[in-house]
């Protein structure tokens, strides 16, 4: 028999349509899977041929900052693209990297560079609040982007971004990633990556930053213009307050920390009145890295240079250029004020904004700065003026200078000005002018600035500091103001020398067998010149002529005329020689003007010609860059003094006692108040369009132009003596401040020997008498005749005549006596 069995329990029964909707649902699901793989597989694949190799960044190396150093390593200068240092992550603070990851992406280190939870939330966080509140890219998406993609919103964009984080996120550690990612987005200023936003905004490195600083910095990735705490103070503590707050929620920090440095009052890097000091000699700098390594390498490469330069004596060198171009300028007049403005319908009732500002802390105005101010207030006796929110007081004594020019043409008078001197405030300033004034002190008693008038120069200057004894430049200034004018007069500039020309006409007499003892007579002499119709007749600046003249005397008195015959007498083509020998490449005039600096050359050109008579007749190349390294610390370029002996040391010795002889009773006698021994040359041009003064101790030589660029007359008797002599004094005095107090060594082959004043020759009774240097071997062997109407009749004496010449010496150079 068939056996049976009994049908299942749910035979006939209903499918329940909740278990059906589920299945089909899942069935669904998983073909929306399926599709949305495809999809997704298709996209990876459309967009990832097109994308960059990730694995280039295991060589970043960004636009980094070449920075220039001072010959001690301060920081004188920067250049870049991207305002960049880079720092790695083990010197980052830790809580720095947390307020980061807190405000951007608090997930950080449980996502694989994708936050699908973020993306979430912050979709409904939007819809909730009906605008963008929040952002779901991850920091490795923020990576990617910044390194990879345009800023463009489009899908593809996002896909892109997308990918480019899964294969970060697959190729590099989560430290990794973020050690990229906080040295290279921007944070706004011109800053990239944490460190160069620490320095713009707080003048810190990150390590020195305070709890609310770090904050303000993590606030600024998602918008840096929006939230510049500069620019805009309120919505960057806004956007500050909330990282703080994430911190706290992440328990990154505690409540009373959050409290704390939200309460903080941020301390910004003052912006606007930053002058460097360097700024000549740095643009210097660049301009040679240019020409050498281009301009590629010099911004982007993150380049160490450095350089000669001493920042104290800089600093004190822009000091006094400044000092004595402003001097200059008040001694030529007041121009009036930059412009006057109508102040009836304004208010500037100055004692009773004394009495509400009674109970006031006043802004700290720097002595010295020199700042654009307002007369609000004058009578006979003063002036208020308003200066950077603060009040000040002018005197009429600090403005007795200010006369002015009036143009009076007469007869008598061919410059056609007459000088009115001001009789009290009212004769300078009303109110309503806007005027220059410099901050001299604050009194309390006044509850104001004392103040002193000012006006900015139309004079130019330019000094050059060399230490003689290697060529390194330790401080250069190439004008007033490098922010108006970037025109290095220092070394860019070529000017007429005029007599600072001269100890170079002398060095190459005493070379050739002259000494200072040697006379030339100083009389009148016509050089007709074959090219020109007019003759040519020197003359002395003080349009006198003076007869017998030694050497010494001339070149520390200037003679003009005394110098054309030396040349004459030594020859154009041996100065052009001895010229070169001391550094001197600019083209020469081969004619008689030459004697008085008639050749135009760089104030760096003669500076270093002048080294040589310093350091022994050795010439050291001048140089500024001391090394140079890239990156990874490699040098790539390194000078070191090049030193060459290009004259005898018994030249370049009496050469500079001739100098001396011009600081002791010559043109440069004011330079005696730098209380050492010094040497040195002043130089003036025709018509007063140069003044100069090129001077040195036995270790440090400096060189001083004043001038006008577009060739315009300093105005009479603005000498190299008064125009940049004072520039030199009050320079040398800071830069020698704590030096030894050195003589000027004699070499060994000198001798000095008691000669006659008049005659340059042995004494021979009473005569009057002085001890001069010779080179051994050339000192005078011929006595100066007693009395005249012994039959001796000095001046018709040829000079070879006097003495006989030395066993070995050229029985053509000339020697002590009258030429």
């Amino acid at each position: 028999m068939k056996e049976t069995f009994p049908p299942p329990s749910n035979l006939g029964k209903k499918r329940s349509p909740l278990r059906c909707f589920f299945a089909v649902a899942l069935v669904l699901m998983f073909f929306l899977l399926l599709a949305g793989g495809a999809v997704g597989l298709h996209f990876y694949l459309k967009f990832h041929r097109d994308l960059p190799d990730v694995t280039m960044l295991k060589d970043y190396r960004p636009s980094l900052i070449t920075t220039v150093y001072s010959d001690a390593g301060d920081v004188i200068g920067k250049f870049y693209i991207e305002k960049r240092v880079l720092r790695p992550l083990n010197q980052i603070p830790d809580l720095l990297i947390k307020a980061f990851i807190a405000i951007e992406d608090a997930r950080f280190y449980h996502h694989h560079g994708i936050d699908l939870q973020g993306i979430s939330r912050a979709f409904w966080a939007n819809l909730r609040a009906k605008q963008i509140t929040q952002g779901g890219s991850t920091i490795t998406q923020q990576l990617a982007k910044t390194l990879f993609l345009s800023p463009e919103r489009k899908i593809q964009r996002k896909i892109k971004e997308m990918i480019l984080a899964l294969e970060i996120e697959r190729r590099f550690t989560k430290e990794e990633i973020l050690e990229l990612y906080l040295n290279q987005i921007y944070f706004g200023a011109g800053a990239y990556g944490v460190e160069a936003a620490a320095e713009t905004y707080f003048g810190k490195t990150v390590d020195e930053l305070r709890l609310s600083e770090m904050a303000t910095l993590a606030a600024l990735p998602k918008s840096p213009g929006r939230f510049d705490p500069f620019k805009h103070p309120d919505d960057s503590k806004m956007r500050r307050s909330l990282v703080l707050a994430r911190m706290y929620g992440e328990h990154f920090i505690t409540r009373k920390e959050m409290e704390e440095a939200k309460a903080e009052l941020l301390e910004l890097r003052k912006k606007g009145n930053e002058k460097n000091d360097s700024a000549y000699f740095v643009e210097h700098v660049r301009r040679y890295l240019i020409d050498r390594y281009g301009s590629s390498r010099l911004y982007e490469s993150g380049l160490e240079v450095h350089t000669t330069l001493n920042l104290a004596m800089q600093r004190a060198a822009v000091k006094t250029v400044r000092e004595g171009l402003r001097a200059y300028d008040k001694r030529h007049g007041y121009r009036g004020p930059l412009e006057h403005i109508e102040l009836d319908t304004l208010d500037w009732d100055v004692q009773s904004r004394l009495h509400d500002r009674e109970e006031e802390e006043p802004e700290v105005l720097p002595e010295g700065e020199i700042f654009d101010g307002l007369v609000v207030e004058a009578d006979k006796k003063e002036a208020w003026v308003w200066v950077e929110g603060e009040i000040g007081l002018l005197s009429f004594d600090s403005m007795k200078w200010a006369r002015r020019a009036v143009n009076t043409p007469a007869p008598d008078n061919p410059e056609g000005v007459t000088w009115v001197e001001p009789k009290n405030v009212l004769d300078v300033v009303t109110p309503g002018d806007r005027v220059l004034v410099r901050i001299l002190s604050h009194d309390p008693n006044l509850r104001a600035y004392r103040l002193a008038l000012e006006q900015e120069p139309e004079v130019q200057g330019a000094l050059v500091s060399i230490d003689p004894a290697t060529g390194e430049i330790k401080a250069m200034v190439g004008g007033y103001d490098y922010e108006k004018s970037e025109f290095n007069r220092a070394v860019q500039a070529k000017r007429q020398p005029g007599s600072a020309f001269k100890p170079i006409i002398y060095g190459a007499a005493i070379e050739k067998g002259f000494s200072p003892a040697t006379v030339i007579i100083d009389t009148p002499v016509i050089f007709q010149d074959p090219t020109m119709e007019e003759k040519w007749k020197p003359a002395n600046y003080s349009e006198r002529f003076y007869g017998p003249t030694r050497l010494r005397v001339a070149l520390a008195k200037s003679r003009n005329v005394v110098t054309v015959k030396l040349l004459q007498k030594v020859g154009i083509r041996h100065v052009v020689n001895f010229a070169r020998k001391l550094g001197i490449e600019s083209p020469l005039a081969m004619d008689y003007s030459l004697a008085l600096g008639s050749s135009v050359l760089t104030l760096t050109e003669l500076a270093s010609a002048y080294s040589v008579y310093d350091n022994h007749g050795e010439r050291a190349r001048p140089y500024f860059i001391r090394q140079i390294l890239d990156y990874d610390g490699n040098v790539i370029e390194e000078n070191v003094p090049s030193v060459e002996k290009v004259i005898e040391p018994e030249t370049a010795y009496i050469v500079t006692s001739m100098l001396e002889e011009v600081v002791r009773h010559g043109t440069g006698r004011q330079m005696l108040k730098l209380g050492r021994p010094s040497a040195g040359k002043t130089g003036t041009t025709n018509n007063y369009l140069d003044a100069l003064y090129i001077g040195f101790v036995p270790d440090l030589v400096t060189a001083v132009w004043v001038g006008f660029d577009d060739m315009r007359s300093l105005g009479k008797r603005e000498t190299g003596a008064r125009a940049a002599g004072p520039i030199w004094l009050a320079y040398m005095k800071e830069a020698l401040r704590d030096r030894e107090r050195l003589p000027f060594t004699v070499p060994a082959g000198v001798s000095f020997v008691k000669i006659d004043k008049a005659t340059g020759l042995l004494p021979s009774g009473e005569e009057e008498t002085y001890f001069e240097c010779f080179q051994t071997g050339r000192e005078p062997h011929q006595y100066a005749p007693v009395k005249k109407s012994e039959g001796v009749n000095f001046f018709d004496m040829d000079s070879n005549s006097l003495r006989p010449a030395p066993q070995g010496s050229d029985p053509e150079s000339p020697g002590s006596g009258p030429l």
